[in-house]
């Protein structure tokens, strides 16, 4: 791994509605989840790629970067439960494997609050069609 100073910036659950639901930018953003088995506990960002902590190992992280620039992705938006430790992590280290001239312009981003508070902000503003609920949890 190549070192790199860039830090990817956070975005707010309003930032990403907007992403997600603006013709031009909803189909070139991607949402990354690095929760593990716990992102069955109430549910997921809709459209979200499930990328487990776990499991994120280098190779891993050459099909993710493969995958979205191959679907010609123009952001990516990293999260977990609160965006605290996982969220960030996988940001941090898909910015440290892909330094800015590698990615091609792809931005990497990180939702603050994580998938916890976008819940909450989505039911708050009547944006639910935006997630996936599995159960009543975070609400």
């Amino acid at each position: 791994m190549s070192q790199n100073s860039e830090a990817p910036r956070y975005i707010s659950q309003p930032e990403l509605a907007e992403l997600l639901t603006n013709k031009s930018t909803s189909q070139t953003t991607a949402v990354v989840d690095c929760r593990d088995e716990d992102r069955n506990e109430g549910g997921w960002v809709r459209g979200s790629i499930h990328f487990p902590s776990k499991r994120a190992t280098p190779d891993a992280y050459a099909q993710l970067f493969a995958s979205l620039t191959q679907s010609g992705m123009k952001r990516v938006v990293f999260h977990c439960m609160h965006s605290q430790v996982r969220g960030p992590t996988g940001a941090r280290k898909f910015v440290t494997m892909f330094p800015a001239q590698a990615r091609n312009g792809l931005e990497v981003l990180i939702l603050e609050g994580g998938i916890q508070g976008f819940f909450r902000w989505a039911d708050a503003n009547h944006r639910m069609e935006l997630v996936e609920r599995t159960s009543q949890c975070f609400l």
